[in-house]
């Protein structure tokens, strides 16, 4: 560039002085004349170059103040037009997939901008490499490559290879109309702007490949300590504000030194990266994953709810980790050893949350028993006890374990059944009767709320069935759905299909859904609920009232019965607010045409309250316990209530 303006200013210095020669001459006639012509020439050549060097110094400054290779492609397109005849301007990159629409970005003579899908032909790769200052594709050429960039009004097109570290890395496409001639000057400043750009790109790619190198493992190419303490200090800043927990996860593997040994840095390094891989793929989106030493990694875990759902994740690893490694036709066999701290509980800090987990993971080494430890003493108590009682739900979905109790629903203006609330209850073998409270929690949080829903709904059905059959069934049975399951595409399909295989038509069903999965409701759902109301079914909205319902939204959702929760029951024999959100709830559900089903009926006063604003009907156990089958059946004997009465 330094030669280009020399040359320049030489140019510049020779017309001056032959200017300035000939009106020393003479001041009129002919020489006068072209003292005239030689000024305006002298003019508009000075006006270009100036525009050129205020563009190409513009270039620079963006360069030097490392502007991103993007903001310097912008300058091209903004100003190259007003001094070179093109009308269309593209820069490929070589180091993206050409499939990738980002790999050519173009803009026309209008200002608008296109991402285009290029490659770069074989043969122009050679020719380029061999022309250095550039190739000029006339239009008798084809070449697959340029094919979007003549779609785009280019006839002829100048191809300016950019390179680095000796490589051909990018392409400058400056198209033009078949009627433009290409002068010297066009093709010199081209090859400078092109220049630019490849300075431009390298010290991109190069100030990527430094925050790489900071950031990054080079063997497994997941984030390294550094990017790690960085993310998880990111982390505590949200969790403060949004008040969320942060599981911090150490992992050691325990046997790799044998089978570094034994294969060699190379094997030792490809095992690694399929340790990297195995973490990855089984941790949400959110999560991160870190090589934190040689055979050591670091998990963060966000916005986890408790320590049931890390202990399954860390135990979900330990498996995954627990299969065969393969390296050069043989098969090596690792184990883990985990330590977990949870933000805020183990620690406010960065360094405090990394060194408590590895004080945990020790723990479990000097164990030997246990493959993965909280930090906090009761936590661990507290998940071995919830996995042990996942694992024995998981075999009392197949041992009979589980069965079935009902409790009546009664009409509060005659006291006769009008339906039953279907529940679930389990005798372990051990344990005894362990009530809904502590395992269906533990039935959500895994995979297995589905199979426990499926088993409850198929059970009830069929023994609603055998009511029927024998006159003593009560108009409906309800029966609870969780979010997972509404949430499935499937679910509502599944369900009247079991409705058809029992013979159970779907308006002797009340399907019960809490009312804050209602306020969420995605809109497949919804549809879902409205489809099974069409076929006849009900919908009940369960717990009402410990929600956040706006009565606007009240509305709108597709449900024909309001639960009211037994919290707001406990109080009603004292004088409280208790009393007017009740009448209120029983006051709103009339206004929307639906009826009021009370929970956790428990006393004379309650019921007379109710009965005195109107409450339909109610549950609890001054009424009724939940029963048994047999119970059951002797109590709707007792208080027979027709169908549709």
């Amino acid at each position: 560039m330094t030669v280009f303006i020399l040359i320049l200013l030489l140019i510049l210095a020779t017309v001056s002085a032959v200017y300035f020669y000939i009106t020393k001459l003479s001041k009129d006639g002919a020489y006068s004349k072209l003292s005239s012509h030689l000024q305006d020439s002298n003019r508009l050549e000075l006006e270009h170059y100036a525009k050129i060097l205020a563009v190409m110094d513009e270039i620079d400054c963006a360069i030097l103040s490392n502007a991103s290779f993007e903001h310097v492609v912008g300058l091209l397109f903004s100003h190259v037009p007003s001094f070179i005849p093109c009308n269309v301007i593209a820069v490929a990159q070589l180091d993206k997939d050409p499939a990738d629409p980002s790999s050519t970005l173009a803009a026309t003579q209008d200002g608008k901008r296109h991402h285009l899908a290029t490659g770069l032909d074989k043969s122009l790769k050679k020719i380029l490499n061999e022309h250095a200052n550039g190739y000029l594709v006339e239009p008798n050429e084809t070449y697959a490559s340029i094919a979007p960039l003549l779609g785009l009004g280019a006839k002829r097109i100048l191809m300016l290879p950019l390179f680095r570290d000796a490589q051909l890395s990018a392409v400058l496409y400056l198209g033009f109309e078949e009627n433009v001639q290409l002068v010297g000057d066009t093709r010199r400043i081209s090859r400078y702007i092109a220049d630019r750009l490849s300075v431009a790109l390298t010290l991109v790619l190069r100030e990527k490949s430094l925050y790489y190198q900071e950031n990054f493992d080079e063997v497994t190419l997941l984030p390294n300590r550094r990017a790690c303490r960085e993310r998880l200090s990111f982390e505590i800043s949200r969790a403060q504000r949004y008040k969320f927990k942060i599981a911090v996860l150490y992992i050691s593997l325990d046997g790799f030194k044998k089978v570094n040994d034994a294969t060699g840095y190379a094997g030792g390094d490809a095992i690694l990266k399929q340790v990297g891989q195995r973490l990855q793929i089984n941790l949400r989106e959110p999560d991160l994953v870190s090589r934190f030493g040689n055979d050591e990694f670091v998990v963060i875990l966000p916005n986890v709810t408790g320590t049931s759902g890390v202990s399954k994740v860390a135990e979900k690893l330990i498996e995954f980790l627990s299969h065969q490694f393969s390296y050069d036709e043989h098969q090596y066999f690792l184990n883990s050893n985990i330590g977990i701290s949870v933000y805020p509980e183990d620690g406010l800090t960065v360094d405090l949350l990394i060194q408590n987990a590895d004080t945990a993971m020790a723990r479990v080494k000097a164990g030997g028993v246990e493959r993965f430890m909280f930090h906090e003493a009761n936590m661990n108590t507290q998940a071995i006890s919830r996995l042990a009682l996942e694992r024995d739900l998981r075999k009392a979905l197949n041992s009979n374990e589980l069965f079935l109790v009902y409790q009546p629903q009664i009409n509060l203006r005659n006291g006769k059944i009008i339906g039953a609330e279907v529940l679930v209850r389990w005798q372990h073998p051990s344990k005894g009767v362990i009530p809904p409270i502590e395992f269906i929690p533990i039935a959500e949080e895994s995979d297995l709320i589905e199979q426990l829903g499926e088993y409850v709904r198929k059970m009830a059905c069929m023994q609603y069935k055998t009511w029927q059959a024998q006159g003593i069934a009560p108009s409906r049975i309800a029966l609870n759905v969780s979010s997972a399951e509404l949430m499935r595409q499937a679910f509502t399909a599944n369900f009247l299909a079991l409705l058809q295989e029992t013979g159970v038509h779907p308006s002797d069903i009340v399907l019960e859904i809490t009312e804050s999965l209602l306020l969420d409701v995605p809109g497949h759902v919804n549809t879902s609920l409205q489809h099974l109301r069409k076929q006849g079914m009900r919908i009940a909205i369960d717990d009402f009232g410990t929600g956040y319902s706006s009565l606007s939204y009240l509305a709108k959702l597709p449900f024909d019965v309001l639960k009211i929760d037994r919290s707001f029951l406990a109080e009603i024999d004292k004088p409280s607010a208790n009393n007017e959100i009740v009448s209120v709830i029983i006051d709103l559900a009339h206004h929307l045409n639906k009826t009021v089903c009370a929970e956790g009926l428990e006393n004379e006063t309650q019921l007379e309250f109710l009965k005195a604003r109107g409450c339909e009907a109610a549950q609890g156990y001054f009424l009724s316990m939940p029963l048994s089958v047999e119970a059951f059946e002797k109590f709707a004997i007792q208080n027979a209530q027709p169908k549709n009465s």
